[in-house]
């Protein structure tokens, strides 16, 4: 697990912080490979502005090339499915551990988008095996972000927001497929992105 600090410059975070208003987000659940339930949230749909803002700015070729330089992968990265959601100080928000490991998907990312100070929504990431915690990201402020493998080997989850303040945030995997350029154009040609939140089994 990496930990990058001011991953979006100022300028953009400003940019940013004029979209979150007025924004329409549904519940997103979360089920294993088993159909149990892990995960539950609400995702801004794919068609609002600030979503197709962060999945254009991430399905970058320079950004992948960085990727693979940092984490040393042998498959070179395609595509970035991405999502904005919001974890609120509530418990029908929770995260539990689980490994994302599918569709090609080999490095996570997650950015803070929230303007406003958090309490809580720690992320962690653990092995499988001995289940012993190899990291624990706090103190994440607006702009920064981390990336993190993903694998069988390895789970994660975000801890309990507390407090009055959502946890906002930009998620998401590199791909080893599809193309991004495909997956862009038929973004431009379709009014209804298809990056919106879908429901993974991970």
């Amino acid at each position: 697990c990496v930990f990058l600090k001011g991953f979006l410059s100022p300028a953009l975070l400003g940019r940013i912080k004029g979209l979150i208003k007025n924004q329409e987000y549904y519940t997103r659940i979360d089920r294993d490979r088993e159909g149990k339930v892990f995960a539950r949230e609400v995702t801004l749909k794919g068609s609002d502005p600030l979503a197709n803002l962060m999945f254009l700015l991430l399905n970058q070729k320079d950004l992948f090339d960085l990727i693979e330089n940092v984490t040393v992968l042998e498959k070179p990265m395609q595509y970035f499915r991405s999502r904005v959601y919001e974890f609120h100080p509530n418990p029908d928000h929770y995260d539990s551990w689980h490994d994302d490991d599918e569709k090609g998907q080999t490095i996570g990312l997650s950015i803070n988008l929230s303007p406003d100070p958090m309490e809580g929504g720690e992320f962690e990431i653990r092995s499988t095996s001995t289940q012993e915690v190899y990291k624990k990201v706090s103190g994440s402020c607006f702009g920064d972000a981390h990336i993190f493998r993903i694998g069988p080997e390895y789970e994660h989850r975000v801890l309990p927001v507390r407090g009055t303040n959502p946890r906002r945030s930009c998620a998401g995997w590199f791909c080893t497929q599809p193309d991004y350029r495909v997956e862009i154009k038929k973004m431009l040609m379709d009014p209804k992105p298809s990056h919106d939140g879908d429901v993974s089994k991970s």
